[in-house]
């Protein structure tokens, strides 16, 4: 995680919502750790967390993951470039 203070500039520069913020540094772990085993958090702190996360990417659709993949890829950041000294 030592990598959260340079990530964290591109929200606080406005390039990503917060939403996407926590997509990129929460909501994709969940996904990556419960796709093959869905317990994977049962019994730990972020328990209901997770399940919450999940229960909001399942609710927006297979789309919403894609667009998550997309962002996280490097594709999208919120609608505009990041400048050529940031990236």
């Amino acid at each position: 995680m030592a990598g959260i203070p340079e990530v964290f500039e591109i929200f606080e520069k406005g390039f990503v919502t917060e939403q996407n913020f926590r997509d990129f540094t929460f909501t994709c772990f969940a996904l990556l750790y419960t796709r093959n085993n869905s317990s994977f958090f049962k019994g730990t702190v972020v328990e209901q967390a997770v399940a919450d996360a999940l229960r909001r990417k399942e609710h927006r659709g297979p789309r919403a993951r894609r667009r998550l993949t997309s962002r996280v890829m490097g594709r999208e950041h919120a609608g505009r470039q990041l400048p050529p000294d940031d990236r």
